[in-house]
C-alpha cells in the first residue's frame, strides 16, 4: 500500500510540475504573440506610411517623366528647325550666288 501511496504522489507531482510548466509556457507564448501582434501593427502602420510615400513618388517620377519628354520632344523639334534653316540658308545663298550678276 505504501509503494501504491508513492507511486501515486510521484505521479501527482509530475501531473502538477507538467501543469505548471505548461501554464508557463502557455503564458510565455501569450505574451510572444502579444509582442508580435503589437510589432505586426507597428509594421502595418510603416508599410501603409511607406506605401503613400511611393504613390507620391511614383506620381512625381510620372510627371518629370512627361516633362522630360515633352522637353525632348521640343528640343527634336528646335533642331530640325535649325537643320531646315541651316538648308534654306544654302538654298539662299545658291540663289543668290546664281542671280549676282558677274562682272
Amino acid at each position: 500500500m505504501v509503494i501504491i501511496g508513492i507511486v501515486a504522489l510521484g505521479l501527482l507531482i509530475t501531473v502538477g510540475v507538467e501543469e505548471i510548466r505548461f501554464r508557463l509556457l502557455n503564458r510565455v507564448l501569450l505574451s510572444e504573440v502579444k509582442t508580435l501582434q503589437a510589432k505586426n501593427q507597428a509594421l502595418q502602420a510603416k508599410n501603409d506610411s511607406l506605401l503613400e510615400e511611393i504613390k507620391t513618388l511614383k506620381a512625381q517620377l510620372e510627371a518629370r517623366t512627361q516633362e522630360y519628354e515633352k522637353n525632348f520632344s521640343i528640343r527634336r523639334k528646335e533642331k530640325n528647325l535649325e537643320e531646315k534653316i541651316s538648308q534654306l540658308k544654302e538654298v539662299i545663298n545658291k540663289a543668290r550666288a546664281i542671280l549676282t550678276p558677274t562682272e
